[in-house]
């Protein structure tokens, strides 16, 4: 039997590393530390920072989802327990977190944490091992962007990424040469922050993805490949888990092995932990097909740990797709009675995975990102329902 574990989900792990304000953006992350809840046991405990109807979690045990022993938003020095902790990401601010809980924690060194998420790091193995997106340049300074500019041969559009950050944050398209001088403010900001990636834009087909957990003994626990879906600002809105995905098998092999030379570079670094890489497939002028394989490294837990774990606990075998939509594009009922009849029998395989209400300065509101997690028994059918879902939600 596994020890037991204390869970803390911070979404703002990704900006507090790059040092930027989060006072705006604190409500909103606060909503999403509910989600570790699907990865829990029975034995474990789960800290979060909003409040939930007694309802929510009645609800999720009624669809087959195990609940941790405890949900607490306090912190309490004086608790002492055994429970390993278990952050999204380790930085101070997780770890004050889960000590304050009473948790134990084993980390890696914080400044080898900061190193790896750093685009930096994974932009110097691109380089290495002909990986990422090709011509792919880290600049710190205006010289160096001019410089990655010209080393493009003035090809456009070109984007900006952000040093630190994740589901397109900060990301910039320059479309023409022109548009550059618009931008200097931005990437000057992003040098205050570790700096800036330039690279050519590239025409998407479909985006892949990689997660993994390795062991502090340099053993590779496991490593899975799944897809995923983004909007065209880079957002992240979907992961599809499939028994066979053709998308995914066709360039699998791939994936597989730049994922095995990454492992052994944040393992060299002394990394180890739970990580994420991202890798899409995309389209010349000529109508090629072209892999860019890791284009991101998230040292931390990423959002396909979420949909593994709510799979394994209901949907074994099946065809997966965890989706996100904005409070702004769906109106949800207040109580789950109406949500389960508002489904029907037609949407029973959807399982809402974040909560109907949550409370913020006493008020009972909806979040501002719905999670839902959808099955079947085949591909046509889990898109099927997602359409289902989407207009009986958006209309």
């Amino acid at each position: 039997m596994e020890d037991s574990k204390i869970y803390n989900l911070d979404p703002l792990f990704d900006l507090q590393l790059g040092g930027y304000p989060i006072e705006r953006v604190r409500n909103s992350a606060a909503e999403m530390s509910i989600l570790f809840l699907t990865c829990c046991s029975s034995r474990d405990s789960l800290i979060i920072d909003i409040d939930v109807q007694e309802s929510y979690p009645v609800y999720l045990e009624s669809r087959g989802i195990t609940l941790p022993e405890t949900i607490s938003r306090s912190v309490d020095q004086n608790i002492q327990t055994k429970k390993a902790g278990v952050p999204w990401g380790w930085s101070p601010q997780s770890i004050d977190k889960l000590l304050g809980n009473g948790a134990v924690c084993d980390y890696p060194e914080l400044d080898i944490v900061k190193k790896i998420n750093n685009r930096k790091f994974c932009n110097e193995i691109g380089i290495k091992y002909n990986l990422g997106v090709p011509g792919s340049r880290f600049c710190t300074t205006m010289d160096d962007v001019q410089e990655a500019v010209q080393s493009m041969y003035g090809k456009f559009p070109l984007v900006v990424k952000p040093a630190f950050g994740g589901s397109g944050f900060g990301l910039r398209v320059i479309s023409t040469p022109g548009e550059i001088s618009s931008q200097i403010l931005h990437i000057e900001n992003c040098f205050f922050h570790g700096g800036v990636i330039i690279e050519p834009w590239c025409q998407r087909l479909y985006e892949l993805s990689t997660n993994l957990y390795l062991g502090k003994n340099g053993k590779l626990i496991y490593m899975r490949h799944q897809r995923l879906f983004s909007n065209e600002y880079g957002s992240f809105f979907g992961i599809y888990i499939a028994p066979h995905d053709q998308y995914l098998e066709k360039w699998e092999d791939n994936l597989e092995n730049s994922a095995l030379s990454v492992v052994e570079e944040i393992k060299k670094a002394g990394y180890y932990g739970p990580a994420g890489f991202d890798s899409f497939v995309y389209k010349t002028n000529d109508g090629s097909e072209h892999f860019a394989s890791i284009i991101e490294i998230n040292g931390r837990h990423v959002m396909s740990h979420i949909a593994y774990a709510v799979r394994d606990q209901i949907a074994i075998g099946k065809y997966c797709f965890l989706r996100m939509i904005s409070k702004k594009r769906c109106k949800l009922p207040s109580t789950y009675e109406l949500w389960e009849s508002h489904c029907g029998k037609s949407l029973s395989n959807v399982l809402l995975v974040t909560p109907l209400r949550i409370r913020h300065l006493n008020q009972w509101i909806q979040p501002s990102k719905n999670v839902f997690f959808i099955y079947a028994d085949s591909e046509k059918e889990l898109f099927d329902t997602d359409k289902q879902l989407r207009d009986l939600l958006m209309n």
